[in-house]
């Protein structure tokens, strides 16, 4: 068994965009951000998760849910109904 280290570079490829950051918990691990889990480092464990119904459905709820900046207008001070 050979431990993987968490390379930033991956944070730039298509299928980990948005989601992957490093982890609080060591080099060997990496943070999901949609599902704010602790995952091991190593690509075949961060795609497997990716490919995880529980990660859609979190992905889908953080990028579609609608920031509240959509809602108040600076200009006028107030927030639409």
């Amino acid at each position: 068994f050979r431990s993987q280290s968490y390379r930033k570079e991956r944070e730039k490829e298509n299928w980990a965009q948005g989601w992957l950051k490093v982890s609080s918990q060591g080099a060997s691990k990496a943070f999901c951000q949609f599902c704010d889990k602790n995952i091991l480092a190593g690509k075949s464990e961060l795609m497997r998760h990716a490919k995880t119904a529980q990660h859609f459905q979190n992905e889908a709820q953080v990028l579609g849910s609608t920031s509240m900046e959509q809602y108040v207008t600076s200009s006028q001070g107030c927030i639409k109904a």
